[in-house]
Parts: C-alpha cells; sequence; structure tokens
C-alpha cells in the first residue's frame, strides 16, 4: 500500500509529464503537379504549382490569408541521370505557376522550394497562427517516371508553440516535501514529549 507522501510524489509526477508540449502543425497550402497540357496526347507535359489559398478555391486549405509564393525554385530529375532547375512562370493572378508544355514524360522527380509570405495568417475557424516562411515539397512516382495527373500536396508548417515555463512552487513542492519527510524521519522527538514522558 502506497503511503500518502508516495501518492503526493506519483501524482504530482503525472501532473508533470501531463503537461502541454510545444507543438506545430501542417497546413495544407498548395498542390504540385505534372500534368500533360494536350489531351488526348500524352505529351509534352508540365510541371504546374496551385496555390491552394486563392480566393477562387475557398476551402480546399485551412488557411484563409492568401499566400505568395516567392523565391521559386524547381529543381527536376530525369531517367537519364540528368538534373536540371527549370523556371516557373505565373499562369494566372492568384499564385499559380507553370513550367509550361517542355517535358517529353521522362521525368523521375521533382523538388520545388521557395518561402511563403505573409507569415501571420487566419485559418478557416477564425484563428490566427504563424507559419514558417520556407517550404520544399518533391513529387515522385513508386512505379518509374512521373505519370500525367501525379501530384503531392504541399505544406506551411506553423511556428512551433513553445511550452510554457512551470511555476517555481511546482518545481519546489517535491524537493520541500522529501525535506519534510526527512525531517520528521530523522529529527530528534520533541522535548516536550520526551519531558512528558519522565
Amino acid at each position: 500500500m502506497f503511503g500518502k507522501f508516495t501518492k503526493f510524489l506519483l501524482i504530482a509526477a503525472l501532473l508533470c509529464l501531463a503537461a502541454p508540449r510545444g507543438r506545430a502543425d501542417t497546413l495544407p497550402v498548395g498542390i504540385l503537379s505534372f500534368d500533360s497540357l494536350n489531351q488526348p496526347s500524352d505529351t509534352p507535359f508540365a510541371l504546374d504549382v496551385t496555390n491552394l489559398t486563392q480566393p477562387s478555391l475557398v476551402g480546399l486549405s485551412p488557411v484563409v490569408t492568401q499566400l505568395d509564393l516567392l523565391n521559386l525554385s524547381l529543381l527536376v530529375d530525369f531517367a537519364d541521370g540528368s538534373s536540371a532547375s527549370e523556371s516557373l512562370s505565373p499562369t494566372d493572378a492568384f499564385g499559380d505557376f507553370s513550367t509550361g508544355a517542355i517535358f517529353a514524360g521522362n521525368v523521375v522527380e521533382a523538388t520545388l522550394t521557395g518561402n511563403f509570405a505573409p507569415t501571420s495568417v487566419i485559418l478557416g475557424d477564425g484563428s490566427a497562427t504563424n507559419i514558417l516562411s520556407a517550404f520544399s515539397v518533391t513529387i515522385t512516382d513508386p512505379f518509374g517516371p512521373l505519370q500525367d495527373g501525379d501530384l503531392t500536396v504541399f505544406n506551411a508548417d506553423t511556428a512551433p508553440v513553445g511550452t510554457p515555463e512551470p511555476d517555481l512552487t511546482l518545481l519546489l513542492l517535491p524537493a520541500l516535501a522529501t525535506l519534510f519527510c526527512l525531517l520528521q524521519k530523522y529529527s530528534p522527538p520533541c522535548r516536550a514529549a520526551s519531558l512528558a514522558s519522565q
């Protein structure tokens, strides 16, 4: 059976373990896709960036604030082992970009990096949060070169929310309780109690 002090220490330890921790969330804000631009023909292909925070796509992203995609860089790896940086051009005024129809279907993967602005955003539930500026996403196909319709979602990462510092009292309480118990156990009996027994 646990003593009162042992129960107290156990409860204090559980409360410390249950304290909130720092966390960060990921919020989907865009799509990188590999698309055939000449239907029904399979070539040529383009890599396209769709901004899910634009006003015409309300509800596809939890971020209500329209994000600008800045400093975009696209590195493309081809089936022959070569790589190339490809430029992206705006396709509309809402933050969508495309390479244009320049690929013959021999793209193995592509990595898009860039920055978001602004970094203080409003979410669909009305709350505000801060996101990290930099992002990176890679599109691949597990079966070989990219195929028409392959896509990947890219996210904005929220800035981690730090854990608040615990109250000094909470930190000192277990030490003080231990000291009190040790004093009770090892201190000599009270002088008045020893005189009464004589």
